[in-house]
């Protein structure tokens, strides 16, 4: 008898479950699920409910690439060359890494939270400086090569303090 009673429980549950799903509307989102084994290797894997088709394709640049950030209205931002190999997935055909890693292992994701994120405004003097957030990933990837030279007071190129 308990044992019926615990399948028409789980069934009931499961059942629920599956109509929540079903009845569900799109959703717009992205999670971030990171393991770490035994050993210390971390194992990262992520979803994305965007709710629209992101058109990705597998882009690759070699060491030495020169980038520069697109501001917009005929601004042009921060300059560089990046001293790492990366490749990842871009969105909607652009030449911008959505999702990446380098040759170290340094990953970059970019997540979407909409109405919770805001950027800071450009300020002209300072948009030799500055990067449009598309390029983040970019940036980041070509010129660290882990997360530790990416936090601030590492510089990826001088040795020096970053402004942000």
């Amino acid at each position: 008898m308990a044992s019926h009673m615990i399948f028409r429980l789980f069934f009931t549950a499961a059942l629920a479950a599956v109509l929540s799903l079903a009845c569900a509307g799109p959703t717009r989102a992205c999670t971030g699920v990171e393991v770490k084994t035994t050993d210390g290797t971390v194992i990262f894997a992520r979803t994305m409910e965007v709710g629209l088709e992101l058109k990705s394709n597998l882009l690759f640049f070699p060491r030495g690439q020169k980038f520069a950030s697109d501001l917009g209205n005929g601004l042009t931002g921060k300059a560089w060359q990046n001293k790492y190999a990366i490749m990842g997935m871009n969105l909607m055909g652009t030449k911008h890494l959505l999702e990446g890693l380098n040759e170290k292992g340094l990953y970059v994701g970019g997540f979407f939270f909409p109405g919770f994120a805001k950027y800071m405004p450009l300020e002209a003097a300072k948009a030799d400086q500055s990067l449009n957030p598309v390029d983040l990933g970019d940036w980041l990837l070509g010129n660290f090569p882990d997360v530790g030279q990416v936090k601030p007071g590492h510089d990826g190129h001088t040795g020096g303090r970053r402004a942000f």
